[in-house]
């Protein structure tokens, strides 16, 4: 009698299961989430993070858990990070560390320049210690202001700001390394995620500041005209569909938009949350920097293609259970 075919999370859990993981930047908004999802699905986890931008309150829930361990290190710096190579063996390496957000990678170029170290460590360790395969957390920065719509993976890239070239000479070191020595490696392009755990603060993101603020009875604030577009997904769906492309081996490589192929103008994500609240006003200020990128919606042909899979969760039941997670964070 024939076999069924497995599911695309039955064969994920398969590959997982058993198999020890090493994520950088694992105490921060998205990387947390990668952790709780690999052990749910039975991997072993090592959690790396030096703390700059992560929290231990997002990974508390998991130190618990007999196959989680975290070391705070630094990725930047290899004699911290060769001896966690040399003891933990990890079978995959998953590289989310960055200094992230908007405001906090302006106004410290240099330090975002430092995160090339940590880029070179995890090549050359990965390949020092036999790892299988890699990951690279690279981003829509990577495309700057856009030539066209939607941005296409091959599509010119046009980052100027030190984070978005950061990125570009990531994914350059990454497929040389797969390119040279046939190091596996999977690079996926992230737009705008949003979901529990993201930072709201003053370096935080647009969706949790709105809802923040929302919550606190404070406007909201738009920077510039609100008719800047940006791509949200969900962070479910981000780590499911990152998770897919890992385990693709058509994918190696080459670079893939994790991404819904629709855009919302921030205007209208500031509309889509004030009617929820009555007396939230909508307050405009001036743009916050030169230069800022106007348009972003991604082609996710390629990804559609490969993982046969997209973002499954609206907008409007995202930001519901966001919502729902800082009420009760608030309450507790």
């Amino acid at each position: 009698m024939e076999s069924r075919p497995l599911s695309q999370a039955a064969i994920n859990r398969q590959k997982i299961l058993g198999k020890k993981f090493l994520v950088t930047g694992g105490a921060g908004f998205l990387g947390s989430h990668l952790c709780e999802t690999l052990l749910k699905q039975g991997g072993r986890v090592i959690c790396l993070d030096n703390l700059s931008n992560g929290k231990l309150a997002n990974i508390k829930h998991l130190q618990l858990e007999s196959n989680f361990k975290f070391y705070k290190k630094d990725v930047n710096d290899s004699k911290q990070l060769e001896p966690i190579f040399k003891q933990e063996q990890p079978n995959y390496v998953m590289h989310y560390a960055a200094v992230v957000g908007v405001k906090r990678t302006s106004a410290n170029p240099l330090v975002v320049l430092q995160d090339i170290e940590g880029i070179k460590n995890i090549v050359s360790l990965s390949r020092k210690f036999r790892v299988k395969k890699i990951l690279f957390t690279s981003s829509s920065e990577v495309y700057g202001e856009p030539i066209k719509l939607p941005i296409a993976e091959d599509d010119t890239f046009n980052g100027k700001w030190p984070y978005s070239l950061v990125k570009i000479l990531g994914e350059q070191y990454f497929q040389a390394y797969y390119e040279q020595y046939g190091m596996p490696v999977t690079i996926v392009r992230f737009f705008n995620v949003y979901g529990p755990r993201q930072d709201g603060g003053d370096s935080g993101f647009v969706v949790s500041i709105f809802l923040r603020n929302a919550l606190a009875g404070k406007p909201l604030l738009i920077y510039g005209s609100g008719e800047q577009t940006r791509d949200f997904v969900y962070v479910d769906d981000n780590i499911r569909l990152t998770l897919k492309a890992f385990f693709a081996d058509k994918a190696n490589g080459r670079p893939m938009n994790i991404g819904s192929g629709r855009s919302i103008s921030i205007l209208d994500l500031a509309k889509a949350i004030t009617k929820n609240f009555s007396g939230v006003k909508i307050l405009f200020k001036p743009a916050r920097r030169q230069g800022e990128i106007k348009y972003r919606t991604p082609d996710v042909s390629f990804m559609k293609k490969i993982l046969k899979d997209k973002p499954l969760v609206k907008l409007s039941v995202g930001l519901a259970k966001t919502l729902t997670y800082l009420q009760t964070k608030r309450t507790s």
